[in-house]
């Protein structure tokens, strides 16, 4: 029996990228079907986002990316972001 699950997926996130191995491996270990459901970024769907943050909000979520991405083995870098 296939079970059914959405997955919402900003291609602006880092986070998205870091999780798509993942979750395809998912899938295809459990018999398990993934509609990928774009939604819009953040700086659209939350335009006060950035103003309202903690100053290093953006660097924690740096380290943190490239700490995710060295742990699981995904490439992670300039290149790959751009």
């Amino acid at each position: 029996m296939t079970l059914h699950a959405d997955l919402y997926f900003s291609f602006r996130s880092p986070y998205s990228y870091l999780a798509l191995g993942r979750y395809r491996a998912i899938a295809e270990e459990w018999d398990i079907d993934i509609a990928l459901r774009p939604v819009y970024p953040l700086a659209i769907r939350e335009p006060a986002f950035f103003e309202r943050n903690h100053p290093n909000w953006l660097r924690y979520t740096f380290t943190d990316m490239f700490r995710v991405a060295q742990f699981y083995g995904i490439p992670l870098g300039r290149r790959v972001l751009t």
